[in-house]
């Protein structure tokens, strides 16, 4: 499978291609410089406060993705344990 972080006017979205399944469900978060969760959420689509410095997303409950908000938009992000 394929994951890339794509970000379009400070709304971030998750592209994966090669699931079995179809379209795989996300589930992001939003931390602070802290480590601390901002908030959390389960959609296609995901804005995080402007306090957030990192985001992650749980791609089709398998694959967990992070990255730091100061990296440019569009690159893939590498999974993480």
């Amino acid at each position: 499978a394929s994951i890339t972080f794509v970000e379009t006017f400070g709304q971030w979205e998750v592209v994966a291609e090669g699931f079995d399944e179809g379209t795989p469900v996300v589930e992001w978060r939003a931390l602070d410089v802290d480590g601390d969760v901002l908030t959390q959420t389960r959609a296609p689509g995901f804005v995080p406060p402007s306090r957030a410095t990192r985001i992650e997303a749980v791609v089709g409950g398998r694959v967990h993705l992070s990255l730091g908000l100061d990296a440019a938009p569009g690159l893939e992000a590498s999974p993480r344990d």
